[in-house]
């Protein structure tokens, strides 16, 4: 439901392979669009700590990267702003 049109399983990073079992970590930078996507209330604080992980140039960038992850989400004027909140909390941690 929340995965991102850009996450490609050769990004992954392998997390454990055991057998037939396969378990692949996400960059970072796709868990974070996935959790802006989402959006739930704990998604903030995950965001906020993911943020100093991430190699997001800007919140713009990151605004443009989400709209390439989910090309039919709606446009959302605020999202640079509330985008912008979560960097700045990151650098009070």
């Amino acid at each position: 439901m929340f995965k991102p049109s850009t996450l490609a399983e050769a990004d992954c990073q392998v997390e454990l392979h055991q057998g037939r079992l396969l378990i692949l970590g996400a960059p970072l930078e796709q868990v974070f669009l996935m959790k802006l996507d989402a959006s739930r209330a704990p998604d903030l604080d995950d965001m906020i700590h993911l943020w100093r992980h991430c190699s997001f140039d800007s919140p713009q960038a990151v605004v443009q990267e989400y709209y390439l992850a989910y090309p039919h989400a709606e446009t959302d004027p605020y999202l640079v702003d509330h985008v912008a909140a979560i960097a700045y909390a990151a650098t009070q941690l």
